[in-house]
């Protein structure tokens, strides 16, 4: 089953309680099923692994609570992913790299954070990437569409102008892989 780290929950987090405050916070902790509300009450540790279904009850219930768009829901979340996962002594690869340089880095980045799968990731053309994912056990498109918001912030982050991300191909629509391609001027 997959799992994924800690940052990836500490970044849903981080953007509920930015959408909705402390107070609208600990009501939607409060709908949530007894098992979530129990994890979320405990500290979530950035090296250690989670089973991703607690991250998808976590946000198909935000969906629930709010009735926010759920597709634009998780790309957000996924921005807010990149954007804490890329602080801090991370910040230098992005002084020193382009989008192209980002994309080859993005299989690494993927291994730390989720438990299984493999990524490849390769410049095909200018200033155009395809990320490929296979054997990961992504089963829901919140995690495909916040995987959106990921490669699409990364490469904004690198220097990527108008960036542009089309996810094709998909797990939780019957595809044997997950697929996308980035674009930017």
């Amino acid at each position: 089953m997959l799992e994924l780290k800690g940052p990836l929950f500490h970044s849903t987090i981080k953007y509920i309680k930015k959408m909705e405050g402390e107070e609208r916070y600990k009501a939607y902790i409060a709908q949530l099923p007894g098992d979530v509300q129990a994890f979320l009450t405990k500290p979530i540790l950035s090296s250690k692994f989670y089973p991703v279904e607690l991250l998808k009850q976590m946000t198909l219930g935000y969906i629930a609570f709010t009735g926010k768009d759920a597709m634009a829901t998780y790309r957000d979340i996924g921005m807010v992913s990149a954007d804490e996962g890329f602080s801090g002594i991370y910040k230098i690869f992005f002084k020193v790299g382009t989008p192209a340089a980002m994309i080859k880095t993005a299989p690494f980045v993927f291994k730390a954070y989720y438990s299984q799968g493999l990524m490849k990731a390769e410049n095909t053309e200018k200033n155009t990437a395809q990320i490929r994912i296979s054997g990961s056990g992504i089963d829901h498109v919140f995690l495909c569409a916040r995987l959106s918001g990921f490669i699409q912030k990364t490469m904004e982050l690198a220097g990527g102008l108008n960036v542009r991300v089309d996810h094709f191909s998909c797990f939780a629509k019957g595809s044997p892989t997950e697929e996308w391609v980035g674009k930017w001027d």
